[in-house]
């Protein structure tokens, strides 16, 4: 009865080492796992920029900014063009010719400036100029496009006489006697004056 009471104590403290050890009581190692995996899932701070969460969130440095509310709704500046490269030409001051190239982003460039001028035209391409003609008359004349000379107009607004001129007639007047009238400066008669002689 003696020498069995110690082997009965030492096979207690047999199964309970045995049972601490498969509960993890020994080392708490489940416990810390567990806290480690919270820390990095849910417990860890989110990094600048970011919001938390169960699962990482990158930070603003990777993220490309989103684009302002106007990005790709406004036109590019200039005409549009169909392809890089492309080439407009047209004439341009006295007689002169002028490109604009396509850019790669599809518009026009500015103008180059006007070469090949004709030194002594008369006038530009595309200049008008009215000139007084005839009876009161106006005469609009242009540019010829080729050779930078005025084209002559036809005179159109005339009235039936000119500033000064005088008109006689003996009608209605007794015999010898005439009446008379001076065209004004509006190119237009006024009535006949009295018979006289």
């Amino acid at each position: 009865m003696g020498h069995g009471y110690p082997m009965r104590r030492s096979i207690k403290r047999l199964v309970l080492l045995l049972l601490l050890s498969a509960s993890g009581g020994c080392g708490g190692r489940i416990v810390d796992t567990a806290a480690s995996d919270a820390s990095v899932d849910t417990i860890a701070p989110a990094p600048t920029g970011t919001t938390t969460g169960t699962s990482p969130v990158p930070t603003s440095t990777s993220v490309p900014p989103s684009p302002g509310p106007d990005a790709g709704t406004k036109p590019p500046p200039g005409d549009p063009c169909t392809e890089p490269g492309d080439i407009e030409k047209r004439v341009c001051g006295k007689c002169g010719r002028q490109i604009r190239t396509c850019a790669v982003s599809r518009v026009w460039n500015p103008w180059k400036p006007c070469e090949d001028e004709i030194p002594d035209a008369e006038c530009a391409i595309g200049e008008v100029r009215v000139e007084e003609c005839g009876n009161c008359g106006k005469e609009k004349d242009t540019c010829d496009p080729v050779e930078c000379t005025w084209v002559v107009g036809t005179c159109t607004g005339e009235g039936p006489c000119g500033p000064g001129d005088i008109d006689r007639t003996p009608a209605s007047c007794p015999p010898g006697e005439y009446r008379e009238r001076i065209c004004d400066t509006k190119c237009s008669w006024p009535p006949f004056g009295p018979c006289t002689k």
